[in-house]
């Protein structure tokens, strides 16, 4: 019987290249998206054609009530979830001054409440009582530490997501691990071009990008490292360290 696994903003980028990567390795899919029906459409066709099934749910994730039916959802049609990435979030360009109150709810409730409640709604549904046999992993960011006064919220969801993904994996254990990948640059940011990822990626440590595939070896080892929880694995070429 195939694994279930459910990514959230699956249907582009980061998260669509984790959707079809699993799908090849056998895992019947949760597509989440909110606005991108079209690419959640081609990305469930495409992983369907790797012999799994796919569902799509589209749902806003700063809607208390439709992050809640998410994951029921789920289970009614697919069944246990086995691995949950909370992969979804928003990057917006905002200084403190500028913040308004409907951005920060919105925001937060994206990058940090959606996958605090995903979490608990995921352990909620865990029958399995093994040691290690759930996966937890939290899409973070490699510079979210880094101060800066753009992005302002973003990066305190993620750095609040990384302390989350800590103490989530100390409450859920031995049963669920919990851990997190921070990518560095990956992919160009939505509205610029590949000149300017170009630069990012050469400014880091080692000089060059870390694409998606990138990402995906380090999802393989999470899924396959039964002794790690707790752990952020930082994959961005050591742009963390700048």
């Amino acid at each position: 019987m195939n694994k279930v696994a459910l990514i959230t903003g699956a249907a582009t980028r980061l998260g669509r290249a984790m959707a079809l990567h699993l799908a090849a390795k056998g895992y019947n899919l949760c597509i989440h998206c909110n606005s991108s029906k079209a690419d959640a459409e081609e990305c469930q066709r495409l992983a369907q054609e790797q012999g799994v099934e796919a569902m799509i749910i589209a749902a806003n994730l700063s809607q208390d009530d439709e992050v809640a039916k998410i994951i029921p959802e789920v289970n009614a049609k697919l069944g246990e979830i086995s691995l949950l990435i909370n992969n979804a979030s928003v990057f917006h360009s905002q200084k403190f001054k500028d913040t308004s109150k409907e951005q920060f709810t919105t925001d937060l409730a994206i990058n940090l409440k959606a996958p605090f409640f995903l979490t608990q709604s995921f352990a909620a549904q865990a029958t399995q009582k093994f040691a290690g046999e759930y996966l937890i992993v939290n899409i973070t960011d490699s510079v979210h530490n880094k101060l800066s006064s753009n992005h302002f919220l973003y990066k305190i969801s993620k750095h609040a997501l990384d302390h989350f993904t800590m103490q989530a994996a100390k409450e859920l254990a031995p049963q669920i691990r919990v851990n997190a990948i921070a990518p560095g640059p990956a992919l160009p940011p939505p509205g610029k071009d590949t000149q300017y990822f170009d630069q990012i990626a050469k400014n880091t440590p080692l000089g060059i990008a870390s694409p998606p595939e990138t990402l995906l070896d380090g999802l393989d080892y999470l899924m396959q490292a039964k002794s790690v929880t707790g752990q952020v694995l930082y994959i961005g070429s050591g742009m963390h360290l700048t």
